[in-house]
């Protein structure tokens, strides 16, 4: 994009041997007659309507161009000899979907580049590959590009020159109007336009151009200074709604849709995550972007009408979803931590903006989750067992005293007792700790390994938190456990104080 043809024309003749298609977009406020200067570089000018943000066209310019890839660049930015000498391996690589690109911001003087935050480093995603599935556009001001999927971060990028153009007040006039567009961003701990745009108000170091791209850099830094010459070649002008139908801070022109439960709701239980499958139709003029594909932002809201209303998580879209499109869409549900009847309202919401008000709804019983604590025995494997051995409706809460070794065997599985309770000295907080993982259980499963083995303390202080919270206890096999069990000596003589254990703790 331009606005001043004249230097773009001599950062494109440095391109313009490596690339298959050139594309400018050409700002209207320029004077007619002004793409002159880039007929003997551009395969296709297009004039556009300028509207904030800058970025606006940036989508719709990608729709112009036809290669496998697209490499984006600004009329103040000139690309270094090392970047130049890159891009013919750079795009045949077919290991990564991106590059991102080192910007290096010139002052006081075109010979020289800021080499201190917030201008270095600054990577850029400008190097992508021509996919709708790998790169989107948020709609964001100063990010006016994303991409997925492996990318790889260059040494060899571009100069920019934007400092060199205006006075300090034309800058701070800049920055002002930019903290209007996107007002409270901060980075190195000044407000983020200003501190890019005003650099004389800090001391900071600054690094030489190398020789090999001096030249290049003046010649463009000359042609951003110099009026821009007129000629006779008249370009294709875009409209506003050509531009716009691709802009992502576009909006929605409405707010037409079906929900459909795809599935009878499952049994929930309190305190827990769900998903319940749904059908979402868009019987709107607009596409929603996926997750990651930007604004305008579609997800799908849940809310929980009970005693009050409880709102819930948000499900992000799996993929575009274009006018007339359906999608299946595993929605999450946190399920409420109190047990009883409630109504489950599920509707899109345009975030920030406003909830569709196309809901589906569903009566939903919410049930007492069925949490079984299980003594860790020390053996993985029979750990394994005792597990397996539980009903498909029982929730395991492992005690133990290696609860990160678990988690890794584990994951998502073990809620673990913290501070190692073999380590801790005292037994009452033996049975605090212990306690606190038996809060809400129905029993308690000591495997056989563990009876039979010597950690007898620990086990102690589960059994007898389990009895003082009325949780009952078992052995893997089935049997009643007590304390006088867990004291009972290998060779089945009883300890001295089985009858006693309240004196030992």
């Amino acid at each position: 994009m331009t606005y001043r043809p004249a230097a773009a024309a001599e950062t494109l003749a440095l391109l313009r041997p490596l690339a298959d298609q050139v594309v400018v977009a050409l700002d209207d406020r320029v004077e007619p007659g002004a793409e002159t200067v880039l007929a003997a570089v551009a395969d296709s000018v297009i004039r556009y309507p300028y509207a904030e943000p800058v970025e606006r066209p940036w989508a719709w310019l990608h729709e112009q161009c036809e290669g496998e890839w697209v490499l984006t660049i600004d009329d103040d930015e000139i690309p270094s000899t090392a970047l130049l000498d890159a891009l013919p391996a750079l795009t045949g690589a077919r290991d990564v979907t991106h590059y991102l690109l080192p910007c290096f911001w010139l002052y006081p003087a075109p010979g020289r580049w800021l080499a201190a935050r917030p201008w270095w480093p600054e990577f850029h995603v400008r190097l992508v590959l021509n996919d709708e599935r790998v790169r989107w556009f948020p709609g964001r001001m100063h990010i006016p590009i994303a991409a997925s999927g492996p990318g790889r971060y260059l040494e060899a990028g571009f100069y920019h020159a934007d400092l060199l153009l205006g006075t300090e007040e034309d800058r701070a006039r800049k920055a002002a109007r930019y903290e209007r567009l996107l007002p409270g961003r901060r980075v190195a701990g000044r407000p983020l336009n200003g501190a890019y745009y005003l650099p004389e108000r800090v001391e900071a170091p600054t690094r030489a151009v190398p020789e090999e791209d001096r030249a290049a850099v003046a010649r463009v830094v000359e042609a951003l200074r110099a009026p821009t010459p007129a000629g006779d070649v008249r370009a294709r002008v875009a409209t506003r709604e050509e531009i716009d139908r691709r802009w992502a801070g576009r909006g929605l022109s409405g707010y037409d849709a079906r929900l459909t439960l795809a599935e009878p709701v499952p049994v929930v239980r309190a305190g827990t995550g769900e998903t319940l499958l749904v059908r979402v139709e868009n019987l709107g003029a607009d596409t929603w972007p996926w997750a990651g594909g930007g604004a305008p932002e579609v997800t799908i809201g849940t809310r929980w009408l009970g005693d009050g209303v409880r709102e819930g998580v948000r499900t992000p879209l799996p993929a575009p979803l274009g006018p007339g499109a359906a999608e299946l869409v595993p929605v999450a549900l946190d399920v409420p931590a109190e047990t009883g009847r409630y109504t489950l309202v599920l509707d899109l919401v345009h975030e920030h903006v406003r909830w569709f008000g196309r809901d589906a709804r569903a009566e939903v019983e919410v049930v007492a989750r069925r949490l079984v604590a299980v003594a860790d025995p020390g053996s993985l494997d029979e750990l394994v067992s005792v597990l397996e051995g539980l009903s498909p409706e029982e929730e395991p809460v492992v005690l133990t005293p290696r609860p990160e070794e678990l988690g890794r065997a584990f994951a998502g599985l073990i809620r673990g007792v913290p501070d190692g309770l073999e380590q801790r000295p005292a037994a009452p907080l033996l049975v605090a700790g212990y306690r606190r993982a038996l809060a809400g259980v129905e029993r308690l499963v000591v495997p056989a390994g563990l009876l039979a083995g010597g950690r007898r303390l620990p086990l102690l202080a589960a059994v007898l938190a389990a009895q003082s919270l009325r949780v009952p206890a078992s052995s893997s096999a089935g049997s009643p456990v007590g304390a006088a069990a867990v004291l009972r000596r290998r060779d089945e003589r009883p300890h001295p104080h089985a009858d006693d254990h309240r004196s030992i703790v």
